[in-house]
């Protein structure tokens, strides 16, 4: 399971991830055009990129309203309940 981090400061990701850095620009803009903002895109954008099972963040909340993400976005509480 991979889990990404959002700490409004920085994004951290625990778990296998893909040898590549390079995260494709095109799925942020995908992101962008779903009306994201740039930096909250960005986020989406890498956790789906990496694969990751979670985004665990406290002020994405907006996210919360897109069910057709690739990945499950929690809270920090419920993700503590969880593992």
């Amino acid at each position: 399971m991979l889990i990404i981090i959002d700490s409004n400061e920085y994004i951290f990701a625990f778990g296998p991830s893909k040898e590549s850095n390079a995260l494709h620009l095109e799925i942020v803009f995908q992101y962008e055009a779903k009306g994201l903002k740039p930096a909250d895109a960005f986020i989406a954008a890498y956790t789906e990129w990496a694969g990751a099972d979670c985004l665990v963040t406290e002020n994405r909340h907006f996210l919360f309203r897109h069910a057709d993400l690739p990945f499950k976005v929690l809270t920090a509480e419920k993700c503590l309940k969880l593992i």
